[in-house]
């Protein structure tokens, strides 16, 4: 979360932490807050307590926040001397704000609140954790004129934008953290937060110009200790590297700021001068002369002790001469006494044409040759030797090696050549071979590298090297000389001898020729310069010339192997050595894109493996980086020169694109686009408006469906058959609704690679009643008493509610609010004119009226209903006074003879004749009720 609050940025995690016991508790709003240094920040909580302690009110007496304790006790952070005028405590309503402002590095801490009351004290722990940090600017990439920067912080990322300032001056503003800029040698950028624009990153630059300083400013003699002293502005920091009497870098002192000389010579007299180097650039100090002093006394040391030694070596020297010369005139005169007849063994030593031959004669037999060794001159001194012919070079291991047994012998002038590429190389041997007679002759002589069928094969006869072999002999001396050199002339050389005699012999081991293309690499690059290096796995020879070479034209000349260039993302360098122009090194330049190709180049379909290929011609190879639908090169997909979807998905469509970048540039190609063909998606259907949908409004229905190529959409009602198209377009307008539109509509979304069906989608057209209608049950003639009930129907949405009234239009009477109006019993009052309203929100309508006439009885029909009424209370009546008097006759029929009862007979059931008499004897009985007791 990003809280703004005049002008400050501060990331919040905003998980609520509450802590608490026994009604006490505090609620920090964050458990942790991350601040830019600078900035101001907030920390929110609130608090409760107890209200009563024990039966007594329980009041706060002081609040405040806190991170330190004294004694135990915590202090109050507005005391605190480092927070003084930056504090600020602000609480209402039990919710308290601490605002720290001017931010630093040292306010990092836990934060808790502490509440005092009247009886009791708690804080609320853990705390919020409060990280300041300060804004970074890092230079992630450099090359020729452009850096890539990136503006970071510990702080969890957000969507505020960042500001960027060249030179002092606002750059941009964008919510990219990072950024690839051009950059002079002169440029300083920083960045800064919105709103937080007082408080920028420290600036990023190239190094300033170093200065040199010395710690001995007095007269230096030798043996002192010095110390060189290389500083300079710059951010990044500098890496530092030290020179002596050169501009070419090639020869490297040290790699600190500091120089140290433990012990001066005066060999160490000289200029020096250093360099201090960063992403974003290079400098160069002026150069600082050293003039080391001789140190007289040191030097009276110094002659005192080389006389010593010079006396010793003399005394050791010609000690053993004398001795030696004693004792070989002794040894002379005792030869002198030798017979004269005794056979002498001579040795002598012949020389033609600088050949150095020892023969030996025993007696009067002929001299034959002891050992042949060619003189090869001062050339082949030394530990390498150079051999110019006709502008080319090649560079030898000058070790003689001689190979011989029984009077056979070849002697090769070098065992290892290493030859560069396109030269031309020539190895040099001589031989011997046995003198058995005055007449043995040399048949033939050869080199070779390889056999067939056991035997060597002359190097003039194999196809590989027609045209550029010669083979030249002269004197037991044999040169094979091979032109225009490639890779594969490595080999070992050796050479054979073939005499007419019979016999033969080959110099074993060879000489091992190495032939090696001359490079031109990349050592270091920075902005726009690059330092390159001229190398060969060849020794060259110390002096030996290089010529460099800038687009095509010769740039200079001179010793150096090494040199550092300005370069532009179009220029090409190469070297050569002198005399080897035509042989230059392979050229080193900026990435140059060629293309970015898509494998395969038809129709792509979800699911399908794709492949991405960035090409570039670059020297030193170039690495690839890939890129998805940005310019700001923050999200880095792959960084090979393939991207490659096994499957891909829809969501992988869009546009791509790769940088080709090595030491001296970097491009960017073009972008291409990815279009990968999938089936729609399941359609999603929405409704507008998509508030309730009155009858009459205009209602659209959109059908949606992500697929690619675009989907054909149809729309259906109520069925699952499809077999009613309402409409074929993605969108279905009804421009004015009916009730009769209300139902489930769905849409399917089509294309050639498959079909997907919506989910339904109910349209609930809402509408006034329509005119209701009122039915009466029972429809026949209505009659007093009987049960009659009127209906009321109308259709209506939502659901009418129904009112009923009689006789009058004012609507001032209402008989009943149901749907029905029952009347269990009518009555001839009940007679009328009935009708009902249906209403909802939308509206209201009346009915027709409805006459309702309920009729009177007859009197014959009131006779005979209480005839009927008589009957069925009669009946029953007859028929428990007849069961009661057959039961009285069987009991009577059991009473004793000689008993005398006086009965009194009264007929319980008598029987009328008619309806007028059953009335008489009523009003008999009512008149004479004593004579109903005396029966009784």
């Amino acid at each position: 979360m990003s809280l703004p609050a005049r002008g400050f940025v501060v990331f919040l995690l905003s998980a609520q932490v509450v802590q608490g016991q026994d009604d006490w508790g505090v609620t920090y709003s964050s458990t942790e807050i991350c601040a830019v240094k600078g900035s101001t920040v907030e920390i929110r909580c609130s608090y409760t307590y107890p209200s009563t302690w024990r039966g007594k009110v329980n009041t706060v007496e002081k609040i405040f926040w806190f991170t330190k304790q004294n004694d135990g006790e915590p202090v109050d952070l507005t005391t605190d001397s480092e927070y003084a005028g930056r504090v600020e405590h602000l609480c209402e309503n039990n919710i308290c704000t601490l605002r720290i402002k001017d931010l630093i590095e040292s306010d990092s801490a836990e934060y808790r609140f502490r509440i005092i009351t009247h009886y009791d004290k708690f804080f609320g722990e853990p705390g919020v954790t409060l990280s300041v940090t300060d804004l970074q600017l890092k230079v992630s990439r450099a090359y020729s004129g452009q850096a890539e920067l990136k503006c970071q912080t510990s702080c969890r990322a957000t969507d505020n934008p960042y500001i960027w300032y060249k030179n002092g001056e606002e750059l941009r503003t964008g919510i990219s953290y990072s950024g690839l800029v051009n950059f002079g040698s002169a440029d300083i950028y920083s960045c800064a937060l919105n709103g937080q624009e007082n408080h920028r990153s420290p600036s990023v630059y190239a190094p300033k110009p170093p200065s040199v300083s010395v710690s001995l400013s007095a007269e230096i003699e030798e043996g002192s200790s010095v110390t060189l002293t290389c500083s300079s502005d710059a951010n990044p920091a500098a890496n530092y590297t030290w020179y002596k009497n050169e501009t070419s870098y090639s020869s490297i002192l040290n790699e600190e700021p500091q120089l140290v000389f433990s012990s001066m010579q005066a060999s160490d007299s000289g200029q020096y001068f250093c360099s201090a180097e960063n992403k974003l650039g290079r400098r160069t100090s002026e150069k600082f002369f050293i003039d080391v002093k001789y140190n007289s006394h040191m030097m009276m040391n110094i002659t005192r002790l080389v006389l010593v030694v010079l006396v010793v070596l003399v005394v050791l020297v010609l000690v053993p001469l004398l001795l030696v010369f004693l004792w070989m005139r002794k040894k002379n005169a005792s030869i002198s006494t030798t017979e004269a007849n005794e056979p002498i063994e001579t040795v002598e030593m012949h020389q033609t044409r600088g050949r150095l031959t020892w023969m030996k004669q025993k007696s009067n037999r002929p001299i034959s040759p002891l050992c042949d060794l060619t003189d090869l001159s001062s050339e082949t001194l030394g530990a390498a030797m150079s051999l110019p012919v006709r502008g080319f070079v090649v560079f030898l291991l000058s070790t003689q090696v001689v190979q011989g047994q029984d009077d056979w012998g070849v002697t090769y002038s070098s065992t290892e050549i290493c030859a560069v590429k396109g030269s031309t190389v020539e190895m040099r041997c001589t031989y011997t071979y046995p003198f058995k007679v005055w007449f043995t002759i040399v048949k033939k002589t050869f080199w070779f590298t390889k056999k067939e069928d056991g035997e060597p094969v002359d190097l003039k006869t194999d196809s590989e090297y027609a045209g550029r072999v010669e083979d030249l002999c002269e004197n037991n001396t044999c040169t094979l000389r091979i032109r225009n050199l490639r890779e594969s002339d490595s080999a070992e050389y050796k050479f054979r001898i073939i005499i007419q005699k019979g016999g033969s012999y080959i110099g074993s081991p060879g000489v091992t020729l190495s032939v090696t293309d001359l490079q031109l690499k990349v050592s270091r690059a920075y902005s726009d310069q690059a330092e390159l290096k001229c190398q060969t796995s060849c020794h060259v020879p110390n002096n030996t010339p290089y010529i460099w070479y800038k687009n095509g034209e010769e740039l200079w000349t001179g010793i150096s192997y090494s040199g550092l260039v300005n370069f532009g993302s179009a220029d090409i360098y190469s070297c050569a050595l002198n005399g080897q122009e035509n042989h230059r090194s392979p050229s080193v330049y900026a990435p140059k894109l060629r293309s970015v190709s898509v494998s395969p180049s038809a129709e792509i379909e979800v699911g399908s493996s794709v492949t991405l290929t960035c090409s570039s011609d670059a020297n030193p190879a170039a690495k690839y980086t890939w890129y998805k639908d940005e310019t700001s090169y923050s999200s880095i997909l792959n960084e090979e020169h393939q991207f490659v979807f096994s499957s891909i998905n829809s969501s992988d469509s869009g546009e791509y694109f790769c940088t080709a970048e090595n030491e001296l540039g970097r491009k960017t190609s073009e972008n291409v686009f990815i279009d990968v063909k999938y089936a729609p998606k399941l359609p999603f259907v929405s409704v507008s408006p998509s508030a309730e949908r009155e009858e009459g409004s205009s209602v659209t229905l959109t059908c949606s469906s992500d697929a690619n190529p675009a989907a054909n959409y149809t729309w259906y009602k109520d069925e699952t058959s499809y077999s009613s198209i309402l409409n074929e377009e993605h969108q279905f307008v009804f421009s004015s609704i009916n009730s009769s539109d209300s139902g489930e509509y769905f849409c399917t979304a089509e294309n050639e690679l498959g079909r997907k069906t919506s989910e339904n989608v109910f349209i609930d057209v809402k509408y006034a009643p329509k005119l209701p209608f009122v039915s009466v049950s029972p429809s026949a003639e209505r009659e007093e008493g009987s049960s009659v009930t009127l209906t009321c129907s109308s259709d209506a949405n939502p659901a009418a509610n129904y009112t009923w009234y009689k006789d009058e239009t004012s609507y001032s009477s209402i008989l009943n609010e149901e749907p029905q109006l029952v009347f269990s019993s009518t009555q001839a009052s009940d007679s009328g004119q009935y009708f009902c309203t249906a209403e909802n929100k939308l509206g209201r309508r009346t009915s027709e009226k409805l006459f309702i006439e309920v009729k009177y009885k007859s009197p014959m029909i009131m006779n005979i209903t209480r005839l009927v009424l008589l009957v069925l209370v009669l009946v029953p009546l007859l028929l428990v006074c007849l069961w009661m008097r057959k039961k009285k006759k069987a009991v009577s029929s059991t009473t004793e003879a000689n008993e005398l009862i006086e009965t009194a007979e009264l007929d319980p059931c008598p029987v009328y004749e008619n309806v007028s008499d059953l009335n008489m004897v009523s009003a008999e009985q009512t008149e004479e009720p004593g004579e109903q007791e005396d029966l009784v």
